[in-house]
């Protein structure tokens, strides 16, 4: 009788700290409450708080609402309140001039109401840049266990799922194209960001820059037509441009260039077992202003399709580089 009430606790315990670790905040959020309403429909959940800076914890206005679905809100007062269907996906929340904030990565439940509080700060005009939402998905024709070790070039302040010790992930394929853990949860991608002070290896030909200047209007079209010559699958592309385009269009123009395969181990490397068949690497790097940078030369860049066959990985991340980076560059150079 002892053992079967040690095992019932044992298995209470195990559940409790499962769940406890799925909604495991990040530093961009915090939730105040998570109750159930009965007067919120099924299949949905409300969303409400108040946007503060952190540091002083000083209200936030003026600010714009994003979802993943592609909608987007103009808040003009410090706080929100959002019905969100329960599928909706991740929530940002986005101010010039401030590093964008967001809400993801938690278990949403049916009828419930989640009271958090966000959290944004000034962009940081120094040459400290953070590696922004790298992401990485994984197929395999058959489900294959494989274990992925990364080393990133600056500090890991965040990852998703988190990594065990020697920031390794130890997952399995799909056959729909999730990720699954030892555990058994599974996870569209691997997540992680990292901050670092450097000056990137931005790629040129003969001195210009190969790279687009892309106005706001074209943006949409620019990064779908861009991912499509890439190769990027229909989810891979949708994450991808409802991360950026948001971002890219807060600005008049931006000084576009695509980093791929080599070109990103100025930010991270990693190490996988078994080795994989093709392993594709994407960043991107933009900056933004509100005028045309006739200052820079730039060429086309000419991008070639990623080779998807096999075990394969797929990174996607990106940089918003100050402009003002790139003239001291440009000026270093000439």
């Amino acid at each position: 009788m002892k053992n079967i009430i040690f095992f019932i606790l044992i298995l209470f315990i195990s559940q409790f700290t499962l769940a406890e670790e799925k909604n495991k905040e990040s530093d961009a959020y915090k939730v105040i409450s998570d109750e159930f309403d009965a007067s919120i429909p099924k299949d949905h959940y409300v969303l409400e708080g108040k946007v503060l800076h952190v540091k002083s914890k000083r209200s936030i206005k003026s600010f714009q609402i994003h979802l993943q679905t592609g909608v987007d809100y103009n808040m003009k007062k410090g706080v929100f309140k959002l019905q969100l269907k329960t599928n909706d996906g991740w929530v940002q929340f986005l101010k010039e001039n401030y590093q964008g904030g967001y809400f993801e990565n938690y278990e949403l439940k049916s009828q419930h109401r989640i009271k958090v509080e966000i959290y944004m700060n000034e962009e940081d005009r120094s040459p400290q840049i953070r590696e922004e939402k790298p992401v990485i998905y994984a197929y395999n024709d058959t489900e294959i266990n494989f274990e992925l070790k990364l080393k990133s070039k600056g500090e890991l302040t965040f990852s998703y799922p988190q990594l065990h010790s020697s920031n390794i992930w130890k997952m399995k394929t799909s056959a729909n194209g999730n990720l699954i853990s030892n555990s058994g949860e599974e996870f569209p991608y691997l997540f992680w960001e990292a901050k670092q002070n450097l000056f990137i290896n931005l790629a040129k030909e003969k001195n210009v820059y190969t790279a687009q200047i892309v106005r706001k209007k074209d943006v949409v079209h620019f990064l779908d037509s861009s991912l499509t010559l890439l190769n990027l699958n229909a989810t891979e592309k949708t994450d991808f441009i409802t991360y950026w385009g948001p971002r890219l269009v807060q600005h008049e123009f931006c000084f576009v260039q695509f980093l791929v395969q080599d070109a990103c181990e100025q930010f991270a490397s990693y190490e996988v077992s078994p080795k994989p068949i093709n392993f594709n690497r994407l960043y991107l790097v933009y900056s933004g202003v509100n005028h045309y940078p006739s200052e820079i030369q730039c060429k086309s860049q000419i991008l070639k399709p990623f080779d998807r066959s096999g075990f394969q990985l797929l990174e996607w991340g990106g940089i918003e580089y100050s402009y003002e980076n790139i003239i001291i560059e440009e000026s270093n150079n000439n």
